[in-house]
């Protein structure tokens, strides 16, 4: 990442509906952590729930046939999760 010039890396929080940590959650913050080994390069979590229902009800909505929905979900969802960031990020700093 360093040697990319990234500034920051944002990533997906699978926290439960609850809010809770689970078994993924961890898996996610160990990956993190080993990233965070490697580089200087600072990653913040994002809270991900609900992001591929977001996703799959936008693509679907804009006429995305089912093999258009399964290919662009991932993308879709990675979208909405920067964006929720960086709307967050603004209004932290207003």
């Amino acid at each position: 990442m360093d040697e990319l010039s990234v500034d920051k890396v944002i990533v997906g929080m699978p926290l439960s509906m609850s809010g809770r940590l689970s078994n993924q959650t961890l898996k996610t913050q160990a990956f993190i952590n080993l990233l965070q080994k490697d580089s200087n390069v600072p990653i913040d979590p994002s809270d991900e729930r609900l992001s591929t229902w977001e996703a799959r009800q936008l693509l679907e909505d804009t006429g995305h046939n089912p093999t258009e929905v399964k290919n662009k979900l991932d993308a879709a969802s990675a979208t909405i999760i920067l964006q929720r960031y960086l709307d967050a990020s603004s209004q932290v700093g207003s």
